[in-house]
């Protein structure tokens, strides 16, 4: 009967195991586990590497007046806490894609609640858009005025005509 010896140590045919008990022969993928960021219990977005993501429908969580996207305060603490340094916000219906520091927020950012808890936002005009550039908010636009038309159109006002007899 033949006896089965051991490997020395280190020599174990490719089986070799780190301290977590992965294979040490085996390539890891570069994608990062998300962190996922939680508010009252809902996922509202997540943590890879030092980047937050999050995407939500621009018409209804963007702020209308003022301009701005908020993120929750808590969560804001948990990002930081965590190692996040930027901010990613897709917005569904357009397709844009927002990105700022995480520092803005304590830098220029305004504390708002309107019945959602305690949050802080930051205007669109500090946001970097796909493009590179800082989003600018729309300001209303004045119709378009053509002094032609507009003579045109002029009618002289009967202000005095009762006057005059």
């Amino acid at each position: 009967m033949t006896r089965k010896t051991n490997a020395p140590a280190g020599n174990r045919g490719g089986s070799e195991r780190s301290a977590a008990g992965q294979p040490l022969s085996c390539s890891y993928s570069s994608t990062l586990r998300p962190i996922f960021i939680k508010v009252r219990g809902q996922v509202i977005g997540q943590l890879r590497g030092q980047v937050f993501e999050r995407r939500c429908y621009g018409s209804r969580h963007f702020l209308k007046r003022p301009p701005a996207i908020c993120i929750d305060a808590g969560a804001l603490a948990d990002i930081e806490g965590a190692g996040g340094t930027q901010a990613e916000v897709t917005d569904l219906e357009s397709g844009q894609v927002y990105r700022a520091p995480i520092v803005l927020f304590r830098e220029r950012g305004f504390h708002v609640n309107r019945g959602f808890g305690l949050q802080v936002g930051l205007c669109l005009g500090e946001w970097q858009t796909g493009d590179g550039e800082p989003q600018p908010p729309e300001p209303p636009q004045p119709p378009a005025l053509n002094a032609e038309e507009d003579a045109a159109r002029a009618v002289p006002l009967p202000l005095f005509a009762e006057l005059a007899l």
